[in-house]
């Protein structure tokens, strides 16, 4: 992370009230009075630092992309996106007790056991609740409806671990509590909800998705997360989110450092004065905070940043070797982000080129790296302004750029040992399109080429996606295992590396939409992929990513395949901690098949993430869908009919790893379903 920039060397900051007829000042009271039906539905907890009386000032800026899916990266209360009731959500939050009692209610939850505002019923269920996290049942009902009782029952709603990792708020002093037992009306509103409990940075954010973040302040405070959140956590959130090509709002306390923080990173800042209802020194005075804003129109004259603020926030200015008018196309561009829709006339306007000269420039492709053409006359900008360098127009318009790389079926690509054509397209992620090709020797073959989606077009983050595709190729070329995809050849074209390997009849996936397998053919998938898993992991290899979309059949044969995020034995930790590789490019793994370790640390994970993995594709191929996280952790996922098939795949979905079997143990298991379901003795 590079040195905060002091905010006076910043370009500005914005004091624009959000909404007609606020101001930037004191706390309006008024605003927590408004109706439920303006303020959406009341959050079922009391949560320390809520969001409520915010709701106000973010549908505004909500209402105009209320299309996409709203994304909470610290969900807490959930008094935002309870307030704004997007059809689609993720809410996450680094407090497991707390997601789960949001999965309980996506259930429909109901609670059975007596509640009332009494000391010695409150420390008897406390203790109850340290029993079920000590005994590996924190993600049960039972554990859901009584964290419910301690939130309203206990000191000022806070939610508070000691280093045992043991829930010791003490009893509140509430004269008269209101509790619910019945939460069945938050089961239609959750329906489409995601809830997960994993880093920020674990959280798989889409590119058209909207943010809105709200981390723990950024003062020493009581933590409600075990580890806490440092300045480092706060510095990389903002920094993750700035990356962002879809809108975001980032909240916080306003203090001097979150403001010089936010404004380095090129967020819009507004202040608000919020209630203050729990401090460390009794204070109740309103707390000053920023809601800082990319990606979203507010309604101002755009500011013209000066070459001046730009050399300030350690922007590289090289020496001038751009004409004027390209000099001025460059400004252009800097006062410009990801999305933005600028104009033929707007470009003309501000360069001096006429529209032949721009028509020109664009059907040379000198403008590929900056602009794409959404209809005529009318451009969508692919890059941020301010991370454009003079360096990369002046090699645009030299030509010393890669030409821009379109796939057709026909075209040819030459791989180190053969020639491959392409023919149709099958497949596409968020790094690479695959395609289905014929060698010269006509054998089929895919032909998987590095394409990564715009928002991983940044150079920083499309040399991490080119490192760990290579490192996918070198590995997989060296791979010798019948139930693991070949990688037969490698190649680039136009700088774009791509991998060639067998052509599979269909993935496990495909297979699955036809309906659940019966015991004896799960067996037969089971059986490939421990042998395959076994291979990988001899050689030190975690594969990370094992799902039914991963599992390819080759004829009677099935294969692990997708080997881009496998941590291979040889990869430096210190190079992958920092999400060179992976965390920054693309999500490490896929949530319904993830392992909870996996979930919070990807780089960690080891290969009991793999029998995770393994375990929810098996309880998939016999019920048609992915296990319950909540009724994983809890031990309720539901059965097959099998007593010993019950039994292995429950162990498999332990949420503690040292009461998962080894792979070993699952071999075994699956061999004597095979021999009993054939018939052997």
């Amino acid at each position: 992370m590079a040195a905060i920039v002091p905010a006076a060397f910043v370009l500005r900051v914005m004091n624009v009230p959000l909404q007609a007829g606020s101001v930037t000042g004191r706390h309006d009271k008024t605003r927590c009075a408004l109706p439920e039906s303006m303020t959406g539905l009341r959050p079922p907890l009391k949560w320390v630092g809520g969001k409520r009386w915010q709701i106000s000032h973010v549908r505004p800026l909500w209402e105009n992309s209320s299309g996409r899916r709203l994304v909470e990266p610290f969900c807490g209360g959930l008094a935002v996106t309870l307030g704004l009731l997007p059809d689609r959500a993720l809410a996450n939050d680094a407090n497991s007790h707390l997601i789960n009692f949001y999965l309980w209610l996506q259930k429909g939850l109901k609670i059975d056991i007596p509640m009332k505002n009494d000391r010695e019923l409150y420390y008897e269920y406390r203790t109850r609740f340290n029993e079920l996290l000590e005994n590996g049942n924190s993600m049960s009902q039972e554990a859901a409806s009584l964290f419910y009782y301690l939130n309203r029952t206990g000191y000022n709603g806070l939610c508070r671990f000691n280093s045992a990792g043991f829930f010791n708020v003490p009893f509140g002093r509430y004269g008269r509590i209101s509790y619910e037992n019945d939460f069945s009306k938050y089961k239609k509103i959750f329906k489409k909800w995601r809830f997960m409990d994993c880093d920020v940075e674990g959280v798989p954010i889409e590119p058209t998705d909207f943010v809105y973040a709200d981390p723990p302040y950024d003062v020493e405070f009581t933590n409600y997360a075990k580890d806490g959140f440092s300045w480092e956590d706060q510095k990389r959130t903002a920094a993750l989110l700035a990356e962002h090509p879809g809108p975001v709002i980032l909240v916080n306390q306003a203090t001097k450092r979150i403001e010089d923080l936010y404004l380095y990173h090129g967020y819009d800042i507004n202040f608000l004065d919020g209630p203050r209802r729990i401090s460390c020194d009794g204070n109740r005075e309103p707390a000053r905070e920023i809601i800082a804003t990319r990606n979203i129109e507010i309604e101002r004259k755009m500011q013209r940043r000066s070459l001046r603020t730009r050399r300030q926030l350690g922007v590289a200015v090289m020496a001038n070797s751009l004409k004027p008018m390209q000099e001025r196309f460059f400004q252009f561009l800097t006062e410009h982000r990801v999305g933005d829709i600028v104009s033929m006339a707007e470009i003309s306007a501000e360069t001096g080129w006429t529209p032949a000269t721009i028509k020109t420039y664009i059907s040379k492709h000198y403008m590929d790296p900056f602009l794409s053409e959404e209809s005529a006359g009318r451009y969508r900008v692919l890059r941020d302004g301010l991370s454009i360098s003079k360096g990369e127009l002046t090699d645009a318009f030299t030509q010393k750029r890669p030409g821009m790389l379109v796939l057709a079926d026909g075209l040819e690509l030459q791989g180190q040992n053969d020639r491959y054509e392409l023919v149709n397209e099958i497949g596409c992620g968020a790094t690479a399109h695959v395609w289905s090709a014929r060698t010269a020797r006509n054998e089929k073959c895919a032909v998987k080429v590095i394409m990564p989606r715009e928002d991983l077009l940044a150079p920083e983050r499309l040399k991490n996606v080119i490192a760990r595709f290579r490192r996918e190729s070198r590995h997989g070329r060296e791979l010798r295992n019948d139930h693991v995809v070949r990688h037969l050849d490698f190649g680039s074209i136009k700088t774009r590396p791509f991998l060639v390997m067998d052509l599979a009849d269909e993935t496990l996936a495909l297979m699955l939409e036809s309906g659940p397998l019966d015991l004896q053919e799960s067996l037969n998938v089971m059986t490939d992929c421990l042998s395959g898993l076994a291979y990988l992991h001899g050689g030190g290899h975690v594969h990370r990513d094992v799902k039914p979309l991963n599992i390819l059949r080759f004829g009677e044969k099935f294969a692990l395949g997708d080997l881009g995020i496998v941590r291979w034995e040889d990869m430096n930790k210190e190079f992958t901690s920092a999400g060179t590789i992976t965390r920054a490019s693309v999500q490490l793994g896929s949530w319904d098949y993830m392992a909870p370790e996996q979930r919070r640390s990807p780089h960690d994970v080891g290969v009991k993430g793999d029998v995770y993995s393994l375990g929810a594709t098996w309880y998939e191929m016999l019920t048609g869908r992915p296990p319950d996280p909540a009724e994983a952790g809890a031990g309720e996922v539901a059965t097959i009919g099998n007593p010993l098939a019950d039994r292995i795949i429950q162990r498999m979905l332990s949420f503690r790893t040292d009461a998962r079997p080894e792979l070993d143990e699952v071999a075994q298991t699956v061999r004597a379903l095979r021999k009993y379901e054939s018939g052997g003795n």
